[in-house]
């Protein structure tokens, strides 16, 4: 019998949405870390070799980053943008940890290094951990954006996916 089926369905059901809707509004803390570039610019007159990288730390979640920490092996040359208070310890291994107290949601900070040969971009950094975890760390590749037109047809055809697919179950 249908009916009695669909009975017992309803909590189920109810229960999935509640969890659902709870994981959307729950707050939560998504630092990320983008590795915007790694460079090398060659000097040929005075056969001299500078590399670059930055570092941006972005607090995408919905509740504040405490302690958001930038573990280094060798701290180089180094610029923080936009210019927020931060600390700088020594570790006992010999790094040091760039310590940001609180990245509020939403707020990001670029760290721009400079250095000179042997070392190199993967010789600096050692993690981006916080109190609440790790930063997922993501290489960025530049891609074409797509346009307010393209962008808006795609949610539609997105949402009209969806509302079919809800009536046919």
């Amino acid at each position: 019998n249908w009916a009695i089926l669909l009975e017992l369905a309803k909590p189920l059901f109810v229960a999935i949405c509640a969890l659902f809707l709870a994981r959307i509004f729950d707050q939560r803390l998504k630092l990320l870390a983008f590795f915007a570039h790694a460079n090398a610019i060659g000097d040929s007159k005075n056969a001299t070799t500078i590399h670059t990288h930055s570092v941006v730390v972005r607090n995408e979640g919905s509740k504040p980053a405490k302690n958001v920490r930038l573990s280094h092996r060798q701290l180089p040359d180094h610029s923080v943008y936009p210019d927020v208070n931060y600390v700088l310890q020594d570790m006992p291994g010999g790094g040091k940890d760039m310590i940001f107290s609180e990245l509020v949601p939403k707020q990001q900070v670029t760290i721009s290094y400079l250095y000179h040969p042997p070392l190199t971009f993967d010789q600096v950094h050692t993690g981006i951990p916080s109190d609440e975890g790790f930063a997922r760390e993501i290489n960025v590749v530049p891609s074409a954006q797509l346009s307010i037109g393209h962008s808006m047809v795609r949610r539609a055809l997105i949402g009209i996916g969806v509302v079919t697919s809800l009536y046919f179950l």
